[in-house]
């Protein structure tokens, strides 16, 4: 007999010494052959593993630190065995324990994939894919062990039928029985017996309608089969509280038209929150179906309900229907909110002007202040660990000094971001905070953690990371943990008087879900801003309608898709939201029963992402605390500007008047300090890299696949029609001009500007230009088609099309340094992407005439700068040796060790070993290959934005105009939402009677794509890559670059979301 450890129900490290675990471990029993090593056990055998190590039970004693290398096999996947090298860390009476040393990438991924139950998780798919006749509901993880016990010990006291599935591809099982005690798990009364070769097997417990599933590691044959303790268990139970099966029980429904009056419906089991009832087949039932008041009737009793919604259909053997009942529209609803608080967030004059002030005194700092003050390091970065044992990275503001012992603080805020956005990108939010408490007299502390398992400092996967999947396997778990980690964090260091948490978009969820808990660190303030109330309505609104949870509560496995860019695995984030209570309407109502504390809910007019009606059903769940729900204006999260401060003023405000008991205006934050605070804590922080634009742009156009329609879905929207009409509209075409698109695209510009002419007299000359020689291929078919009009109407059309990169002059800004054109360094500020604003008041500070020199193109090893300038780093120096390559690119004196491996000369700034910064394909002239005074007309449709200088680009469009020529280009607006247009535009498909099914779900999935890379161009906002446009941020810059006669028009949707400017050349 082969004993795995004396107490398998209570150990799952099999060695008796607390440990602290870096990754997940499970149970196993995996034969190893041993290669190298003391070791000559052939009976040795792995009995749990983890991504770092694993016991090893064999008889032989070797010694700490001996290498083994071995080959493992598992008992369940492939029949690969994986090589491990390993190192002996402990040795105890039954075996050793092994750190991994040495793994190859893909046994690595085995290894985690095992250890992490991936495997298993997609083995129970399948095996209720091929059960689906007997398996109902969607089999979701259990791990506590009292659970876990609670369903081995009614199986074996009510003799429950066990089918053991031995072959889960071809549903092959046998029945069977289960006994279990404390010391041992048996399966008995199986009959002929597992095939010889079995050493895995899944037991399925069937208790009426509710189902068990767990893998069996088979110990011992013979009469009995003597298993492994399972430590995870799949059950297909999502209720509120447990459902007992019930006999002898009825729903008895008023039925005036039958002979007897009434319906009577056998109960299969009933809980607090539901029951399940048995109906004839030939009844027409849905899911969503409301049934009216009715009885509960048993031996016993009489309960009466108020009513009760379908929730699931599923067949009940020999001819019927299981009803899954949900008993929550009884529940009476608070009217705490059948009026909901509108709030405007235009700004009054007094805060427009406060706001100019700031503006004014931010512009004048960067002059006037000393430079001991620009170089202060104002960012204050912590680590943590959540309750997971990983790694949560944040900064920290507050109304006093971070660097000395704090004072007793009356408060402490945490702010949730929304996913995936980084902490970095509410800086504008907590100077809001910090300098209203600082305004009331109050000591305050404002935290803001990046997510684990997403994007920024927090700890990830490294190998989804590596893939470029950060938060692929992320669930609502994670989030949760973060929280009460962050919480847990500030009450250790500072333990404040009040604490609030401050939560947008999905963060809302996982937050109420940790505050009706209340088993972490406790909190007086609950405000979720754009919060979504639950994870079913978000998904459905991120994929335009599509509701998973169904499908996956079928079985069906929900394919992955893009989210904002990347990957997203809805197999990982779907049944952890189902088992934790963040999945459903209903969750968040019995939550909100439960939470005593306050809770405001900010929600946006236009917000799409958020599902108004169902926050407002949500809030009116009966008992818990004071509600407050307030209605805005706005999209979803605005993060910059006027908009998104005034919301911040209400967050205070809000918090002001639900812990202190205060009115009044929120005062304005200090936009000198968040300028500056905004620079330095970017500057530190690993941005993503834009490497190949050219590829970037051209999955933003064409999508994926040639299935996808790609940009061009745009053209289902009738908004974005208007909004290219719009710009065509401004330009004042004629005939006879000569006319460019920068950037074209798909064409859509061109398209529509061909349809508006008439050219049966006169001529006109286009020219497409773009950077994407697909895009260019794409829109010369588009012209072609258009012209192959057989009426001549296009005769005397000349056209152009040619791949041209806008970027080539992104060494300007740095041409103008040298020859003394600009002011200052400080002046280069945004205008080289990898230069930062610190590193550049670092050289300012250090400034002499041989740093003068290095700039100018001298060679200086890094050792030599970094005496003349301590204070950077490692990066900073890299990057001041870069710019001394730029120099001597754009002098003519290019070294070779400038060069790239393989290049022998520099063309542009791309045969250049730039690491640091970027130029893109910058030329030596800083000029777009287009001759001046080109052209009449220039349009460029949503194209500057995208633009690392912008100001350069602006630059050689007034170079490429003749005297007198017009210039119009769009920009999106910043806290640019587009979940009303993307929502708008899925309804616009759907509805068309024009497509056919096929055809509507293939643009509703390019819909789906083409708003994930939208997702993507707002992350890359936020990081300071792209750039939208205000108006008047946009004329700003229009005549900064030379131009006159600007003009700038909202547009694009109501409200307008994007601003579209006209512009001339002086003649």
């Amino acid at each position: 007999m082969t004993d795995i450890h004396e107490n398998p129900s209570t150990s799952i490290w099999l060695g008796h010494q607390s440990e602290a675990r870096k990754s997940y471990r499970r149970k196993t029993m995996a034969p190893v052959t041993i290669l190298e090593g003391p070791l000559r056990d052939s009976d040795a055998m792995v009995t749990n593993v983890s991504l770092d190590g694993a016991f090893l039970k064999t008889k032989e004693r070797p010694l700490v630190g001996d290498h083994l290398v071995m080959d493992m096999l598992f008992p369940t996947g492939q029949r690969r065995p994986i090589r491990v090298t390993s190192r002996v860390v402990r040795v105890d009476a039954m075996g050793l324990g092994l750190r991994f040393e040495e793994l190859q990438s893909r046994d690595r991924t085995k290894i985690r994939q095992y250890s992490g139950f991936i495997e298993l998780d997609e083995v129970i798919v399948d095996l209720q894919t091929s059960m689906k006749d007997i398996l109902s509901g969607n089999l979701l993880p259990v791990s506590e062990w009292a659970l876990i016990e609670e369903r081995l010990l009614a199986a074996s006291k009510r003799e429950l039928p066990v089918k053991v599935v031995y072959s889960v591809k071809k549903a092959q099982w046998l029945e069977s029985r289960l006994r279990y005690d404390p010391n041992e798990l048996l399966l008995y009364n199986m009959t002929p017996g597992l095939p010889d070769y079995s050493k895995v097997v899944y037991c399925v417990i069937i208790d009426g309608p509710l189902h068990s599933v767990f893998e069996g590691l088979l110990l011992e044959r013979g009469i009995v089969y003597r298993l492994v303790m399972p430590e995870r268990m799949y059950h297909n139970e999502r209720r509120w509280s447990r459902r007992e099966s019930v006999k002898n029980t009825y729903m008895v429904v008023n039925a005036p038209h039958l002979d007897n009056k009434e319906l009577r419906l056998p109960v299969m089991d009933l809980s607090e929150g539901g029951c399940s009832v048995v109906t004839h087949r030939e009844s027409v039932v849905t899911e969503g179906m409301r049934f009216p008041s009715f009885k509960l009737v048993d031996a016993n009793r009489i309960a009466f309900k108020d009513g009760a919604t379908i929730a699931r259909v599923t067949p009940k053997l020999p001819d019927g229907w299981l009803l899954g009942l949900n008993f929550l529209d009884q529940l009476k609803d608070r009217t705490a909110f059948e009026q909901i608080t509108d709030r405007s967030l235009r700004s009054n004059m007094w805060s427009a002007l406060t706001r100019l002030t700031g503006m004014a005194k931010q512009k004048m700092a960067g002059l006037l202040l000393k430079k001991s003050v620009q170089n202060k390091e104002r960012v204050f970065v912590v680590r943590y660990k959540n309750n997971r044992g990983d790694i949560v990275v944040a900064l920290l503001d507050a109304t006093f000094d971070l660097n000395y012992d704090p004072p007793d603080i009356d408060v402490a805020v945490v702010i949730g971001p929304p996913f995936p956005v980084r902490k970095e990108v509410f800086s504008l939010l907590a100077r809001t905070l910090v300098d209203n408490f600082r305004h009331q007299g109050l000591n305050a502390v404002v935290l803001r953690f990046d997510l684990t398992h997403a994007l920024g400092e927090s700890e990830v996967d490294p190998e989804m990371e590596a893939k470029g999947h950060p938060y692929l396997r992320w669930t609502y778990s994670h989030l949760v943990s973060d929280m009460q980690g962050s919480l847990a964090y500030l009450e250790r260091r500072f333990r404040p008087k009040k604490r609030v948490l401050v939560t947008y978009s999905v963060a809302a969820i996982a937050a109420r879900r940790l505050v009706a808990d209340n088993e972490g660190p406790p909190v007086d303030l609950f405000v979720a801003p754009f919060g979504c109330p639950d994870g079913q309505d978000m998904f459905k609104n991120l994929l335009a309608g599509v509701d998973l949870f169904p499908i996956y509560q079928r079985g069906e496995k929900a394919e992955p898709f893009l989210i904002y860019g990347r990957l997203s695995d809805p197999s990982g984030v779907m049944p952890d939201a189902i088992e934790k209570g963040m999945a459903f309407l209903e969750d968040a109502r019995k939550d909100m029963e439960k939470i005593r504390i306050p809770v405001v809910w900010i929600v946006g007019t236009y917000d799409y992402m958020v599902t108004r009606s169902r926050v407002r059903q949500m809030l009116n769940a009966p008992g818990g605390g004071i509600r407050e729900i307030i209605e805005t204006p706005t999209g979803h999260n605005p993060r910059l500007g006027a908009e998104a401060i005034e919301s911040f003023k209400l967050i205070f405000e809000s918090i002001n008047k639900h812990l202190y008991g205060k009115s009044g205006s929120a005062v304005e934050p200090d936009l000198a300090l968040f300028e500056k605070q905004r620079e330095i804590e970017w500057a530190r922080t690993k941005r993503k890299k834009f490497t190949d634009a050219t590829e970037y742009w051209n999955r933003h156009l064409f999508g994926t696949s040639q299935e996808k329609e790609g940009y061009d879905v745009l053209l289902y929207n009738p908004d974005y029609v208007q909004f290219i009409d719009q710009q065509v509209e401004a330009m004042d075409i004629e005939p006879g001009l000569r006319i460019a698109d920068i950037g074209c695209g798909t064409g859509n510009l061109t398209v529509r500007l061909l349809n508006k002419l008439n050219l049966r007299e006169q001529s006109v000359e286009l020219t497409c230009l773009d950077l994407v020689p697909e895009a260019v291929a794409f829109t010369r078919n588009k012209i072609d088609n258009l012209i192959a009009d057989p009426g001549g109407q296009w005769r005397k059309l000349k056209f152009n099309l040619q791949v041209v990169d806008l970027e080539s002059a992104r060494l300007q800004s740095w041409r103008d340094f040298l020859s003394g054109e600009l002011f200052g360094l400080r002046a280069l500020v945004n205008r080289i992407e990898g230069l930062n604003a610190p590193t550049i008041y670092k050289i300012e500070e250090r400034y002499n005439s041989e740093v003068h020199q290095i700039l100018r193109g001298k060679q200086t090893a890094a050792q030599r700068i970094r005496q003349l300038i301590p204070e950077l780093d490692e990066v900073e120096t890299e990057a001041v040796q870069e710019l001394s390559m730029a120099s001597r690119f754009l002098n003519g004196l290019t070294l070779p060790d400038d060069l790239l491996p393989g290049r022998n000369e520099a063309t542009t700034a791309a045969d250049l070993r730039f690491k640091q910064l970027s130029f893109g394909k910058a030329n030596r002239l800083c000029r777009i290959d287009i001759p001046s005074q080109s052209f009449d007309r220039i349009g460029g449709s949503l194209i500057l934005p995208y633009l690392y200088d912008p100001l350069a680009v602006l630059r050689e469009l007034l170079r490429m105009l003749t005297p007198g020529g017009v210039l119009v280009l769009s920009s999106l607006k910043p806290n640019y939402d587009s979940s009303k247009a993307y929502l708008e535009e899925a309804e616009e498909i759907a509805k068309r009677n024009d497509l056919n099914e096929f055809e509507k779900e293939r643009l509703l999935a390019s819909l789906r794509e083409f708003a994930a890379f939208v997702g993507a161009l707002l992350e890359l906002e936020d990081e300071g890559r792209f750039r939208f446009f205000a108006a008047d941020e946009f004329i700003a810059l229009m005549e900064e670059a030379g131009f006159i006669n600007v003009r700038a028009y909202n547009a694009f949707g109501d409200p307008p979301t994007a601003v579209i400017v006209r512009a001339e050349r002086r003649k």
